[in-house]
């Protein structure tokens, strides 16, 4: 499950953002190969949509023009403490709470970044890393909640640049490119093989 890199941190980066949710890694992981997370794991992790733009390098120029989108997965490993208790409601619902074009907001650490062939709909190029985060806080908003979020952001807007709705699922369609598959060998692995705990 987990795509090794040697030059990966010891120490995971925290991370936090707020974007809208794909869907739940019950309906956009293939099951087959990740048969140990089993179907109330599968429901409570899934994929945020998240966007960045390129930074020059020199911190007296704006950054360029345009975003790129990216996507994170989000995991909460219930087999573990603190989250076995934390996400005990989550657990017990019968519906994920990963629900397609929700908004999450979240802050955790990066435990990794996901193996894209045990995804459904694996980003086109192979250099999309999706990172693996483990959440330490988080919120899922309801519509009130994003009605109020786009417009706190569209009144942040300059006025010069047009106004639009950041969480709009349209800003992260892209033209079809040809799929690049990856050729590195893997590990797949499952989160709950060891015990996970947080960091003091």
């Amino acid at each position: 499950m987990f795509n090794r890199t040697d030059a990966y941190p010891i120490t995971p980066p925290i991370v936090s953002f707020t974007g809208l949710i794909i869907g739940p890694g019950s309906t956009l992981l293939k099951s087959e190969a990740v048969p140990g997370l089993g179907d109330i794991q599968l429901k409570c992790c899934g994929f945020v949509q998240l966007s960045t733009f390129l930074a020059p390098g020199i911190p007296t120029r704006t950054p360029f023009k345009g975003f790129h989108p990216f996507q994170v997965f989000i995991i909460f490993p219930i087999h573990a403490n603190p989250w076995s208790a934390l996400c005990k409601k989550m657990t017990e619902r019968r519906e994920t709470q990963f629900h397609s074009n929700v908004i999450l907001s979240c802050t955790g650490k990066v435990a990794g970044f996901l193996d894209h062939r045990i995804m459904v709909d694996p980003p086109q190029l192979t250099q999309d890393y999706v990172f693996i985060v483990v959440p330490d806080t988080w919120q899922f908003h309801d519509k009130a909640d994003r009605d109020s979020i786009s417009a706190s952001a569209s009144m942040a807007t300059p006025s010069k640049q047009p106004s639009t709705d950041p969480f709009d699922p349209a800003r992260f369609t892209s033209s079809s490119k040809p799929v690049t598959r990856q050729t590195t060998s893997l590990a797949n692995q499952t989160l709950h093989a060891k015990p996970m705990t947080p960091s003091s």
